[in-house]
Order: structure tokens, then sequence, then C-alpha cells
């Protein structure tokens, strides 16, 4: 491998394995020319992006406790 890596440490990396070491993963990444602070600023651009109002189900859904008998 170019970065000087297995291809275990490859897979697990891509799969999101949670154990990968971090100082590899950032050797990779430095191969593959990507650098950290452009991860973070995308990362922190879609954050920005999403919505953070709560998903609120449709009209035609059923209530949680069972139809609404429309009294009020």
């Amino acid at each position: 491998m170019v970065s000087g890596t297995g291809k275990r440490f490859i897979v697990d990396l891509e799969a999101g394995k949670s154990t990968c070491q971090l100082g590899r993963s950032l050797h990779v990444a430095n191969v593959l020319g990507l650098r950290i602070e452009d991860v973070l600023k995308d990362v922190q651009a879609r954050r920005a992006n999403t919505s953070h109002t709560p998903d609120i189900p449709d009209s035609d859904e059923e209530e949680p406790h069972g139809p609404s008998s429309g009294v009020l």
C-alpha cells in the first residue's frame, strides 16, 4: 500500500471501525491529500445546513394514544 498500512486497516478505516488508530488514520488521510482542517470545516458546514426542527408526524398518522375524539 502506498500509505504503508495493510489492506485490513484500510478496510476497517473505510468501514468506520471505532478502534482504528488515529495517527495511522490521519497518515492515510494525508497520503490521500485530505487535511483534517478541511474535513472539520466540511462537517461544520453540514451541521449548519441541517434543520433542527423536531419531526412532526403527518396528520393522517394515528395519534400515539389512539384516535382523537375531536373534542378539545
